[in-house]
């Protein structure tokens, strides 16, 4: 009895099995970044192409991971592929990108969403306030290099849980978590500012390891009234409507905002 069972679940397996597909990065070069997902064997899964069998296979090979956008799949069709020049039309800067997509864990599925953006811009205006008030406690603007951090190891001190975790496969989320909690612990105003040097010199250790990059100092968001109205013009300008995207431009510098027309979008600085 127990083989004619086990005769009937192999072959109820072999019939589950039909359905499942295999999914894997297309030609994921040295220079490429991002890519789509093809199938590699097709299943038996008659809902189309915006649904993959639970259960199927998705290869995700070494220093990758799979990216999801608002939870499901890029595409075209569903409006919502990006590209960094789409992105930067509409106010997000690669530092958040680089930011969001550097907080992702190979092991787990990246859901990309633009409201992680906004946090990243947060999280990044955060960052930027630390290393500002440790360069006040310390006297000085220069911090090593790459290389000379490279050639001379920090003391980490506080910071030292997230390295840890980055050389604990790779942990990219919990890093960031111990990066802000050891923000929250940093006493600065009790630092001399030889101490407050080589706290600055742990902190900007962990984001050169992370590649991130902290706005300038000065520069601020522009509000989104103020966005709308230089995509308004933007897009005034591709349709070489002159007249409308000189109204536009008026209408943001009365505002107290300069555009800074770009070959592949603009900037937008304060007066």
């Amino acid at each position: 009895m127990g083989i004619i069972r086990a005769a009937v679940n192999a072959v109820h397996g072999s019939f589950a099995d039909q359905w499942l597909e295999t999914v894997e990065p297309y030609e994921m070069g040295e220079h490429t970044v991002f890519t789509e997902g093809i199938l590699v064997r097709k299943g038996q899964n008659k809902k189309g192409s915006q649904t993959i069998s639970n259960g199927s296979v998705i290869h995700v090979y070494d220093n990758q991971f799979m990216m999801l956008v608002d939870g499901g799949k890029m595409s075209k069709s569903l409006g919502n592929m990006y590209t960094l020049a789409d992105l930067d039309k509409l106010g997000h800067r690669p530092s958040a990108v680089r930011y969001v997509l550097a907080g992702g864990y190979y092991r787990r599925p990246l859901n990309f969403t633009l409201s992680s953006l906004e946090d990243a811009k947060a999280a990044l205006n955060r960052l930027s306030k630390f290393d500002m008030q440790l360069r006040n406690a310390s006297g000085t603007d220069s911090v090593p290099s790459y290389e000379e951090f490279c050639a001379a190891f920090p003391e980490l001190g506080i910071f030292q849980p997230a390295w840890d975790s980055l050389n604990d496969d790779l942990n990219t989320p919990e890093a960031l978590g111990h990066v802000f909690s050891a923000i929250r612990k940093a006493d600065i105003p009790s630092l001399s500012p030889e101490e407050a040097a080589r706290l600055r010199n742990a902190f900007h250790f962990i984001l050169a390891a992370f590649g991130i990059i902290l706005p300038e100092e000065g520069q601020e968001e522009a509000p989104e009234e103020i966005r709308t109205l230089a995509d308004q013009r933007w897009q005034a300008k591709q349709n070489r409507d002159w007249t409308e995207a000189d109204r536009l431009r008026a209408e943001v510098a009365a505002l107290g905002w300069v555009i800074k027309d770009r070959k592949d979008g603009y900037d937008l600085a304060r007066k």
